[in-house]
């Protein structure tokens, strides 16, 4: 979803402003924490690359992308800049290479959950439609659980250079370089594109059915909490 689809929604201009200013925000958080997981926890491990590099930072600016950032904007999918790591100064390489690639998409669940959290406690205690900063903070909660869902299953996808394959090519020792490696380094980009592109050639998308779930699932157990 890029920034064009909001104005097709059929909604005010000031809710429509709303929702993508939101939107943006939540994109922002999502991307940010993502990028600053792998930073961090291959510091931790022992790899300080990406803090030399100014990547151990929650500072956007330093995240963004140009190409991937106005991909991202227009037609709904893009990229941050890639985090720089030397797995060879990990402490225990399999294992450092395997924590880097889960710890974004590890994180952007977590964030998914704690704003599913205070997207039902505002849905239920908080009069969204009688305040717009209230629907603001509202739909910043909202996207921020949906953003960081598919952020979360999409990295999931074991292509290169998603954290999937990352990890696939960790756990099961793939060598760098091998036919393998290099078949997904070489066409990685173009099955993406397919993957992205296919659904709405054959109108069915398997990870939007899948966000969905996921969302609902999240929104439904606060709700059980709650009520």
């Amino acid at each position: 979803m890029g920034i064009f689809d909001f104005f097709t929604f059929g909604y005010s201009t000031q809710i429509t402003l709303i929702m993508l200013i939101s939107w943006l925000i939540a994109v922002v958080v999502g991307i940010v924490f993502h990028e600053f997981a792998h930073s961090f926890v291959a510091y931790k491990m022992g790899d300080n690359t990406a803090k030399l590099a100014g990547r151990l930072s929650l500072n956007p600016v330093v995240h963004f992308d140009l190409i991937g950032g106005l991909c991202l904007l227009f037609f709904g999918f893009g990229w941050a800049k890639g985090v720089p790591v030397n797995p060879n100064n990990f402490k225990h390489k399999r294992a450092g290479e395997i924590c880097v690639s889960l710890a974004g998409v590890i994180t952007n669940f977590v964030l998914a959950f704690i704003f599913s959290c205070l997207t039902v406690i505002f849905e239920l205690y908080v009069p969204i439609m009688d305040n717009n900063f209230y629907f603001l903070i509202y739909e910043i909660f909202s996207f921020t659980v949906l953003i960081n869902i598919v952020l979360g299953l999409f990295n999931l996808i074991p292509i290169f250079p998603l954290d999937g394959y990352n990890f696939i090519a960790a756990a099961f020792n793939i060598p760098y370089m091998s036919a393998f490696d290099r078949f997904m380094r070489q066409y990685g980009f173009i099955l993406l594109l397919v993957i992205i592109f296919l659904p709405s050639i054959i109108g069915y998308s398997f990870l939007s059915e899948a966000v969905n779930w996921i969302y609902d699932a999240f929104i439904s157990l606060f709700y059980i909490i709650f009520t």
